[in-house]
């Protein structure tokens, strides 16, 4: 097989997978390995926490480029969504400087901080981000928090809407006014 032939086949599995969650509504069943998406899209939602307690990745994302947070927020649990930010800002205690080793522990709160950042801002393959999930469903405690945790607020989706115009356009004015005041 020539290396044109290989990809075309690669290519061909790719598209035949996305087409597949697509029609079933389900893009995290054809990603091996992702329990907390799962979880997430099954509405397992004591699972979730667990899993996150547990070192999970927060930040795995489906074919459709969903993450978690924001199955849970399209499911419709804004409550989950705040306990799954709070666990994440749990994974981020200080360490302690006396424990040892001092450089493995930085490097893992350093990694969780990290990871915490790119699940907050994450976007979908139609460029959808939480903050703008959440502003869309009108759930103003969820982007308040998310602002403070380090969303960005002037992101754009692939129509070029940032969550206020997502926000206005669905008719939430509270959440209009809180992301007006923290955008750039």
């Amino acid at each position: 097989m020539t290396q044109g032939q290989s990809q075309t086949v690669i290519a061909r599995t790719l598209l035949f997978l996305v087409l597949t969650a697509v029609l079933t509504g389900s893009a995290v069943a054809q990603v091996p390995g992702r329990e907390l998406l799962r979880a997430a899209q099954d509405s397992k939602f004591s699972n979730v926490i667990k899993l996150v307690r547990s070192g999970v990745d927060p930040s795995q994302q489906d074919l459709l480029g969903k993450n978690a947070l924001m199955l849970i927020l399209e499911a419709g649990h804004p409550d989950l969504a705040i306990s799954f930010v709070n666990e994440l800002k749990a994974r981020l205690k200080s360490p302690d400087s006396k424990s040892e080793p001092w450089r493995e522990i930085q490097s893992d709160w350093v990694f969780a901080a990290a990871r915490k950042v790119q699940t907050l801002n994450a976007s979908d393959s139609q460029g959808r981000t939480p903050l703008m999930i959440a502003a869309a469903n009108g759930y103003a405690e969820v982007v308040r928090m998310l602002i403070a945790d380090g969303a960005e607020v002037d992101t754009h989706n692939r129509e070029g809407k940032t969550a206020a115009m997502i926000a206005e356009q669905a008719g939430h004015p509270e959440i209009v006014a809180i992301l007006s005041l923290k955008s750039r």
